[in-house]
């Protein structure tokens, strides 16, 4: 096994160990038990009158081989939603830039997983 594929095989363990399953929708098509692993991260950035706004945000660590909705992989966009269950409770999360503009990152250097940005919008 080559390096590359002895760090995916740990990626997968980690997002399996660290990561928990989320819904996926896009209009009103859905991809259940994808593994996605939660952060709240702090993003600081300038409106257009040039005033500093900072947010704190849920992002989405996702691989870029889930991240579909039936015809293979594709980008996460704004409008997007996640579900996912916290404290036996669903919560919805969708898809929104951050104040530099970017709803979604590389959240590797390999550009196997998406850093996805998102605003909680219901229970």
């Amino acid at each position: 096994m080559s390096f590359d594929a002895d760090f995916a095989a740990a990626n997968d363990l980690l997002a399996e160990a660290f990561g928990g399953e989320v819904s996926l929708a896009r209009g009103g098509a859905t991809t259940e038990g994808v593994i996605g692993q939660l952060l709240l991260n702090t993003y600081s950035g300038e409106n257009n009158e040039g005033i500093t706004i900072t947010v704190q945000m849920t992002d989405f660590v996702i691989a870029r081989k889930d991240y579909q909705f039936g015809e293979g992989p594709v980008e996460p966009r704004k409008g997007d939603r996640i579900t996912k269950q916290i404290a036996g409770v669903e919560n919805t999360f969708e898809v929104t830039p951050a104040p530099d503009g970017r709803a979604v990152e590389w959240a590797d250097p390999g550009g196997d997983e998406w850093l996805i940005h998102t605003r909680r919008v219901g229970p």
